[in-house]
Protein backbone atom coordinates (compact mmCIF):
# COMPACT_ATOMS: atom_id res chain seq x y z
CA UNK A 1 0.00 0.00 0.00
CA UNK A 2 2.85 2.38 0.99
CA UNK A 3 4.22 1.66 -2.14
CA UNK A 4 1.72 3.23 -4.17
CA UNK A 5 0.48 6.09 -1.41
CA UNK A 6 3.61 7.57 -1.53
CA UNK A 7 4.61 8.22 -5.21
CA UNK A 8 0.49 9.36 -5.48
CA UNK A 9 1.33 11.75 -2.58
CA UNK A 10 4.28 12.94 -4.23
CA UNK A 11 2.69 13.55 -7.81
CA UNK A 12 -0.01 15.25 -5.95
CA UNK A 13 2.33 17.58 -4.14
CA UNK A 14 4.33 18.29 -7.49
CA UNK A 15 1.05 19.19 -9.46
CA UNK A 16 -0.22 21.35 -6.26
CA UNK A 17 3.34 23.05 -6.54
CA UNK A 18 2.85 23.74 -10.40
CA UNK A 19 -0.47 25.12 -9.98
CA UNK A 20 0.66 27.28 -7.57
CA UNK A 21 3.84 28.91 -9.32
CA UNK A 22 1.97 29.09 -13.00
CA UNK A 23 3.61 31.93 -14.79
CA UNK A 24 1.48 34.70 -15.49
CA UNK A 25 1.23 38.36 -17.54
CA UNK A 26 0.84 40.91 -15.77
CA UNK A 27 0.84 44.69 -16.26
CA UNK A 28 3.79 46.58 -13.78
CA UNK A 29 2.72 50.00 -12.50
CA UNK A 30 4.88 52.73 -14.44
CA UNK A 31 6.22 55.35 -12.04
CA UNK A 32 7.81 58.62 -13.65
CA UNK A 33 7.46 57.12 -17.12
CA UNK A 34 10.11 54.79 -16.50
CA UNK A 35 10.27 53.01 -13.24
CA UNK A 36 8.65 49.95 -12.37
CA UNK A 37 9.03 46.54 -10.60
CA UNK A 38 8.61 43.33 -10.97
CA UNK A 39 9.09 40.14 -9.17
CA UNK A 40 11.63 38.25 -10.44
CA UNK A 41 13.22 35.04 -8.33
CA UNK A 42 11.08 35.22 -5.82
CA UNK A 43 12.32 39.08 -5.10
CA UNK A 44 11.19 41.73 -6.08
CA UNK A 45 13.57 44.14 -8.36
CA UNK A 46 13.13 48.33 -9.18
CA UNK A 47 14.14 48.64 -12.94
CA UNK A 48 14.23 51.88 -14.62
CA UNK A 49 14.08 51.96 -18.23
CA UNK A 50 14.75 54.29 -20.84
CA UNK A 51 13.33 55.90 -23.16
CA UNK A 52 10.11 56.88 -20.85
CA UNK A 53 7.33 57.97 -21.51
CA UNK A 54 5.73 54.64 -20.40
CA UNK A 55 2.49 53.54 -19.42
CA UNK A 56 1.18 50.99 -17.43
CA UNK A 57 -0.79 50.05 -20.94
CA UNK A 58 3.42 50.02 -22.10
CA UNK A 59 4.41 47.29 -19.99
CA UNK A 60 4.07 43.64 -19.80
CA UNK A 61 6.01 40.99 -17.52
CA UNK A 62 5.60 37.11 -17.95
CA UNK A 63 7.05 35.27 -14.86
CA UNK A 64 7.95 32.30 -16.79
CA UNK A 65 9.95 30.96 -19.27
CA UNK A 66 8.46 31.96 -22.81
CA UNK A 67 9.06 29.00 -25.75
CA UNK A 68 10.50 28.68 -28.27
CA UNK A 69 12.57 31.97 -27.94
CA UNK A 70 13.18 32.88 -31.40
CA UNK A 71 12.04 36.17 -33.15
CA UNK A 72 9.09 34.79 -34.95
CA UNK A 73 7.62 33.03 -32.18
CA UNK A 74 8.50 36.13 -29.32
CA UNK A 75 6.33 38.76 -32.46
CA UNK A 76 3.24 36.23 -31.75
CA UNK A 77 3.30 37.44 -27.88
CA UNK A 78 3.69 41.14 -28.51
CA UNK A 79 1.12 41.24 -30.49
CA UNK A 80 -1.16 39.36 -28.66
CA UNK A 81 -0.36 41.28 -25.34
CA UNK A 82 -0.57 44.09 -27.57
CA UNK A 83 -3.45 43.63 -28.92
CA UNK A 84 -1.86 43.96 -32.48
CA UNK A 85 -2.51 42.56 -36.02
CA UNK A 86 1.09 40.01 -36.23
CA UNK A 87 1.30 41.15 -40.15
CA UNK A 88 1.51 44.81 -38.80
CA UNK A 89 4.97 44.47 -37.05
CA UNK A 90 8.55 43.00 -38.60
CA UNK A 91 11.18 41.95 -37.08
CA UNK A 92 13.50 45.72 -36.90
CA UNK A 93 17.05 44.04 -34.85
CA UNK A 94 17.37 41.73 -32.40
CA UNK A 95 21.30 40.63 -30.25
CA UNK A 96 21.64 38.53 -27.65
CA UNK A 97 23.35 40.15 -23.88
CA UNK A 98 27.20 38.93 -25.58
CA UNK A 99 27.03 40.52 -29.10
CA UNK A 100 27.59 36.53 -30.54
CA UNK A 101 24.50 36.74 -32.43
CA UNK A 102 22.99 40.17 -33.88
CA UNK A 103 21.50 41.62 -36.70
CA UNK A 104 21.08 45.55 -37.02
CA UNK A 105 22.00 46.09 -33.59
CA UNK A 106 24.91 46.10 -30.67
CA UNK A 107 24.58 45.54 -26.42
CA UNK A 108 26.31 46.59 -23.97
CA UNK A 109 26.72 46.44 -20.24
CA UNK A 110 28.40 44.09 -17.44
CA UNK A 111 28.60 40.99 -17.27
CA UNK A 112 26.06 38.80 -17.94
CA UNK A 113 23.96 38.75 -14.72
CA UNK A 114 25.99 41.34 -13.34
CA UNK A 115 23.98 44.22 -11.88
CA UNK A 116 24.58 47.48 -14.05
CA UNK A 117 23.22 49.08 -17.07
CA UNK A 118 22.49 47.43 -19.66
CA UNK A 119 21.83 48.60 -23.48
CA UNK A 120 20.98 48.33 -26.98
CA UNK A 121 21.38 50.00 -29.96
CA UNK A 122 19.56 49.41 -33.49
CA UNK A 123 20.01 50.61 -37.06
CA UNK A 124 16.41 50.54 -37.48
CA UNK A 125 13.83 52.44 -35.26
CA UNK A 126 11.36 49.96 -32.91
CA UNK A 127 8.54 50.70 -30.92
CA UNK A 128 8.29 47.60 -29.35
CA UNK A 129 10.56 45.12 -27.80
CA UNK A 130 10.98 41.87 -26.08
CA UNK A 131 13.86 41.12 -23.64
CA UNK A 132 14.48 37.81 -22.06
CA UNK A 133 15.59 38.67 -18.29
CA UNK A 134 16.13 34.94 -17.49
CA UNK A 135 13.24 33.20 -16.17
CA UNK A 136 11.05 36.12 -17.63
CA UNK A 137 10.21 38.25 -20.24
CA UNK A 138 9.42 42.00 -20.63
CA UNK A 139 7.41 43.30 -23.42
CA UNK A 140 7.67 47.34 -23.79
CA UNK A 141 5.51 49.67 -26.56
CA UNK A 142 6.74 53.27 -27.43
CA UNK A 143 4.25 55.94 -29.14
CA UNK A 144 7.34 57.16 -30.62
CA UNK A 145 9.93 54.68 -32.34
CA UNK A 146 13.40 54.90 -30.82
CA UNK A 147 16.94 53.38 -31.72
CA UNK A 148 18.16 53.09 -27.95
CA UNK A 149 17.23 50.84 -24.63
CA UNK A 150 18.81 51.00 -21.59
CA UNK A 151 17.62 49.04 -18.58
CA UNK A 152 18.90 49.36 -15.11
CA UNK A 153 18.44 48.16 -11.30
CA UNK A 154 18.83 44.26 -12.49
CA UNK A 155 20.56 42.10 -9.47
CA UNK A 156 21.87 38.97 -10.42
CA UNK A 157 19.41 38.53 -13.15
CA UNK A 158 20.05 37.19 -16.70
CA UNK A 159 19.63 39.17 -19.12
CA UNK A 160 19.83 37.49 -22.33
CA UNK A 161 17.99 38.62 -25.25
CA UNK A 162 16.47 41.75 -26.91
CA UNK A 163 14.06 41.32 -29.42
CA UNK A 164 12.91 44.78 -31.58
CA UNK A 165 10.14 45.05 -33.39
CA UNK A 166 8.52 48.27 -35.68
CA UNK A 167 5.28 48.56 -36.74
CA UNK A 168 4.40 48.75 -40.28
CA UNK A 169 2.73 52.20 -40.00
CA UNK A 170 5.05 53.64 -37.42
CA UNK A 171 7.30 56.52 -39.20
CA UNK A 172 9.50 58.71 -36.90
CA UNK A 173 8.34 62.91 -37.52
CA UNK A 174 11.34 63.63 -39.19
CA UNK A 175 10.96 61.04 -41.70
CA UNK A 176 7.44 62.45 -42.25
CA UNK A 177 8.23 65.82 -42.67
CA UNK A 178 10.77 64.46 -45.14
CA UNK A 179 8.47 62.58 -47.29
CA UNK A 180 5.99 65.93 -46.83
CA UNK A 181 8.52 68.29 -48.01
CA UNK A 182 9.70 65.77 -51.14
CA UNK A 183 6.29 65.18 -52.15
CA UNK A 184 6.14 69.36 -52.11
CA UNK A 185 8.64 69.45 -54.03
CA UNK A 186 8.20 67.13 -56.94
CA UNK A 187 4.93 68.81 -57.39
CA UNK A 188 6.47 72.24 -57.45
CA UNK A 189 8.82 70.69 -60.30
CA UNK A 190 5.68 68.95 -62.45
CA UNK A 191 4.25 72.66 -62.67
CA UNK A 192 6.86 74.63 -63.37
CA UNK A 193 7.78 71.55 -66.18
CA UNK A 194 3.79 71.78 -67.63
CA UNK A 195 3.89 76.28 -67.81
CA UNK A 196 5.06 77.63 -70.73
CA UNK A 197 7.64 80.57 -70.46
CA UNK A 198 6.50 84.12 -70.81
CA UNK A 199 8.63 84.15 -74.77
CA UNK A 200 7.04 80.17 -75.38
CA UNK A 201 3.78 82.21 -74.73
CA UNK A 202 4.34 85.18 -76.98
CA UNK A 203 5.61 83.37 -79.82
CA UNK A 204 2.26 80.83 -79.19
CA UNK A 205 0.30 84.10 -80.01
Amino acid sequence: MQAIFRPLCAAMLLSAAAVSHAATWTQPTISGGNSFAVTYKNKTTNLTVSPGGLSTGDVRYYDGNLTPQNPDAILGYVATQFSVAPATLSLAAYCNSDSTNCSDASVSGPAKGAAGVYSLTTTSAFDYLAVHLGGGELLFHWAIPTKSFTISGLTGGALSDYRAYSSVNAVPLPGAALLFLSALGLGGAARRMRKPSGAEAAAAA
